[in-house]
């Protein structure tokens, strides 16, 4: 007869209870105040991999009009923010051409020597 394990994370404000049921047996443990360790292998690890090369591509959205914010006879379901609709003008910029990648938060995280949790 094989036995079933249903873990179960339950979050209720800032407290944690992790509850197993193993076998019709249940056990709960507060895992609110586990941290895990960043410790001194894992850190020299970080900065090894942060010098793997990146692919930061970016692309230039060029200067110009565009229009912004909803018309209340198209979108009934806009919020408040978003009215009136308006002519804006940007000036030239860059931007990422993909969303912030693990490695460039390593990075991020071993030039600012912080907590990546």
């Amino acid at each position: 007869m094989r036995s079933r394990l249903t873990a179960v994370l339950m979050v209720a404000g800032a407290a944690c209870l992790l509850t197993v049921i193993l076998g019709g047996r249940v056990a709960a443990m507060d895992v609110s105040d586990y941290r895990p360790a960043w410790t001194s292998e894992g850190k020299e690890l970080a900065r090894e991999r942060a010098s793997w090369p990146l692919r930061a591509e970016m692309v230039r959205v060029p200067a110009g009009w565009f229009l912004m914010g909803s018309d209340r006879k198209r979108d009934r379901m806009a919020y408040k923010p978003e009215f009136p609709q308006r002519k804006v003008y940007l000036d030239a910029f860059e931007i990422d051409t993909y969303e912030v990648t693990a490695l460039q938060f390593l990075r991020f995280v071993v030039a600012t020597e912080g907590d990546p949790l």
